[in-house]
């Protein structure tokens, strides 16, 4: 099996009351993968609402650090998932989403507990896209990928090939 965190808990979060519920939710993915002889636990940076962004990327960094430190105790893999860019106007915005967000955890986190899980589709919709990705992420680190395809204005899950990302070509690729 493999365990996927929910984007809506805040990994990113700093209040002290939810910041400790936001460790206990981790660290109890990371017991239950480790019990259930998970392949690994797919987990989020988090989101920021524009104008606190670099105080919840530390947040994040420091909880996702936690963790992974905690998962090679267990021996449990982690996965970070780049996640998508919202449309202009939304008031979230998940982080991971840029490749220089991703780095960001990357370059910090150099533990081989923290994998990265690549979701093709989100990197359609940051001007770097898809080669922007594979050119500069540590593909060394990239253990799995999801291929769906979208319709190239905001974040959707189509099936692969149907509209705008050259599936055969993107595979050959990776």
């Amino acid at each position: 099996p493999v365990l996927a965190t929910l984007t809506r808990v805040q990994t990113a979060e700093g209040c002290p009351a939810l910041r400790d519920a936001a460790d206990a939710y981790l660290t109890g993915y990371i017991d239950a993968a480790r019990r259930l002889n998970a392949e690994w636990v797919e987990v989020h940076a988090g989101y920021h609402f524009t104008d606190d962004k670099p105080l919840r990327m530390e947040a994040g960094l420091q909880r996702l650090q936690r963790a992974t430190d905690y998962a090679a105790e267990t021996g449990v893999q982690l996965l970070l998932e780049n996640l998508n860019r919202e449309p202009e106007r939304a008031e979230v915005n998940y982080l991971a989403h840029t490749v220089e967000e991703c780095l960001y955890y990357f370059d910090a986190i150099q533990s081989p507990a923290l994998a990265w899980s690549f979701t093709v589709n989100h990197a359609t919709l940051v001007p770097e896209g898809i080669p922007g990705f594979l050119d500069r992420m540590p593909t060394g680190r990239l253990q799995a990928v999801r291929l769906p395809d979208h319709n190239g204005d905001y974040e959707t899950h189509i099936y692969p090939g149907a509209v705008i990302i050259a599936c055969t070509a993107t595979i050959h690729r990776i």
